[in-house]
């Protein structure tokens, strides 16, 4: 959306993973792999179990906290409708993060 404005017309984030750091996405998606992890090994992320195989390591993790927009932007240029679906209840994102993430946002419209 940020790479190719011309061609987004509004955006629907569905629980958006936002403000996290490594240790605390893997110590609640992967609390028996994380030593796994520090060591190097590609682990099975748990949404793909019952689907498609989704290999994650250190590496991988580390870039999706890294390149976050949350994390690394002060103010997020996004001038387009948002619609953000998030449980309260999500054990992975705090619903706290969703609403700083909010408050970055540029856009006047955002549900």
């Amino acid at each position: 959306a940020l790479l190719r404005r011309e061609m987004v017309i509004a955006l629907i984030l569905l629980s958006p993973g936002v403000g996290l750091s490594f240790q605390n996405y893997a110590s609640t998606v992967f609390p028996h792999s994380i030593s796994d992890l520090l060591a190097g090994k590609n682990i099975l992320h748990p949404v793909a179990l019952g689907g498609v195989p989704a290999l994650v390591n250190l590496q991988c993790l580390q870039h999706f906290v890294d390149t976050c927009v949350f994390n690394s932007m002060r103010s997020i240029p996004v001038h387009r409708p948002v619609r953000i679906i998030h449980g309260d209840e999500d054990k992975v994102v705090p619903l706290r993060n969703v609403r700083s993430f909010v408050k970055k946002l540029e856009s006047e419209d955002v549900v």
